[in-house]
């Protein structure tokens, strides 16, 4: 076998899905498989990576997808890892109804995209003993939010939209609380501090994740960033900047909304 038919990760279902002129999947028996990961390269030295393609076979929109890793040692054994995931969610509604996503948002059925490079973390002592690194697709979550696969990476994609729900809700409640003094002179960056983001990480504690808060304090404010630059720019008032943020973030609520709590199949 060569290296790279080892390292092409093709499911019996994928391989299927790849040979015949249609492929479709039952929704009573839907399985990771249906999203084909289709393995570009990998790197077996100091860090392994992963990326690839993704193909739908699944018959309805992917969401979100978790990646594990086949480590194959030089002496026959092997060892699985896996964590990567990737969420499809943000991008939803971000194109106009009816206009195709093309590449934003969920992956539609029939619909083939670049996966993102996952770096994967190794067990102790394998890494120097790597002879191929097989990538799967080991749990996929839809846009009905059913799900297949590992539980326990399912409810991480679900325990992490919940965390992302709350701090768009916070941001969306600090817009509005802070509109007033933000209508006047300065920069509308200046939310950030009007919102106190130091404070707020002291009485969260959030131990699971410390980064949390201020990760998404970092996106609002290079939001606020460039609608700063557009309002000096002259392309945007003052009043459009902000409705323009208030409507981004009632976007990301609304499918945060939806998309927080995992279905039964």
């Amino acid at each position: 076998m060569t290296t790279r038919a080892m390292l092409c990760n093709i499911s019996y279902a994928g391989l299927a899905c790849i040979l015949a002129t249609q492929c479709t999947f039952a929704a009573d028996r839907l399985e990771p498989g249906c999203l084909v990961f289709i393995q570009a390269s990998s790197a077996a030295d100091q860090t392994i990576f992963l990326e690839g393609t993704l193909a739908n076979h699944c018959g309805k929109p992917v969401t979100a997808y978790a990646l594990s890793a086949e480590l194959v040692l030089r002496d026959g054994s092997s060892t699985t890892v896996s964590g990567a995931a990737e969420d499809f969610i943000w991008g939803a509604s971000a194109t106009p109804a009816g206009v195709p996503a093309g590449g934003v948002g969920p992956v539609q059925p029939d619909e083939s995209r670049p996966s993102a490079k996952w770096p994967m973390t190794a067990p102790p002592n394998s890494k120097m003993a790597l002879a191929a690194v097989i990538g799967r697709v080991s749990a996929v979550i839809f846009d009905d939010s059913t799900a297949v696969g590992d539980d326990k990476l399912i409810d991480t994609v679900f325990v992490n939209r919940r965390d992302d729900l709350r701090e768009a809700l916070f941001w969306q409640e600090a817009l509005a609380r802070f509109k007033g003094p933000l209508a006047g002179e300065g920069p509308l960056k200046r939310l950030i501090d009007l919102a106190d983001v130091p404070e707020r990480e002291r009485t969260m504690k959030l131990a699971r994740k410390p980064l949390l808060i201020s990760s998404h304090a970092a996106i609002v404010a290079a939001q606020l960033e460039w609608l700063d630059g557009e309002i000096d720019r002259g392309r945007l008032t003052r009043g459009e900047a902000t409705a323009q943020m208030e409507k981004e973030l009632a976007r990301q609520v609304t499918v945060l909304t939806t998309h927080v709590e995992r279905r039964k199949n």
